[in-house]
């Protein structure tokens, strides 16, 4: 089971969307617990967290600390795993239980913007070992508590490569 943190809230519209692709494993019960971390974070946004269910915290470390769950799905409020992602999560917890998983990234942009982006995201992963935010990112709490990351990219360093995989569901960022 998972608890999903959402990061990066600051526009209401971006939060809404990877709310409504969480919404069917939350029904499922699959995601038992929703985190969103209030830093920078819009009113507005806060506000449609909390009509959510979800519990605000105040940073990072702090939403890490509080999962129950554990397996951690860390988004950027805008980004929504696509269909198929719970299989993909399932496989890759089954598989892979003392590695990172992260999702292929898609862009909803339109037109060269989006396969450039989509591109030099696919990149990143292999050539940096560090996937973009926007591909998301599933760890265990066991892996979050041995690196004690103050931030996603500390965390994400921390992993290093032989700790990060890529599952093989895509997840679609919002056009900016």
């Amino acid at each position: 089971m998972l608890t999903a943190i959402i990061t990066d809230l600051n526009d209401a519209s971006r939060l809404e969307a990877t709310l409504a692709a969480l919404a069917p494993a939350a029904v499922d019960g699959y995601v038992r617990q929703l985190l969103v971390i209030a830093e920078g974070a819009e009113a507005a946004a806060l506000e449609l967290a909390e009509e959510a269910g979800a519990d605000a915290v105040d940073g990072f470390a702090a939403a890490c600390a509080q999962a129950r769950q554990p397996w951690l799905l860390i988004l950027p409020a805008g980004v929504r795993p696509q269909v198929g992602w719970e299989a993909a999560v399932r496989g890759h917890m089954r598989r892979h239980p003392w590695a990172a998983g992260h999702f292929i990234g898609a862009s909803a942009e339109v037109g060269l913007a989006g396969w450039v982006g989509e591109g030099l995201a696919g990149l990143r992963g292999p050539l940096l070992g560090r996937p973009a935010a926007e591909q998301g990112l599933l760890v265990s709490t066991k892996l979050v508590a041995e690196i004690a990351a103050a931030d996603r990219e500390a965390l994400v360093r921390g992993l290093g490569r032989g700790r990060l995989r890529r599952m093989s569901a895509r997840a679609l960022a919002s056009a900016r």
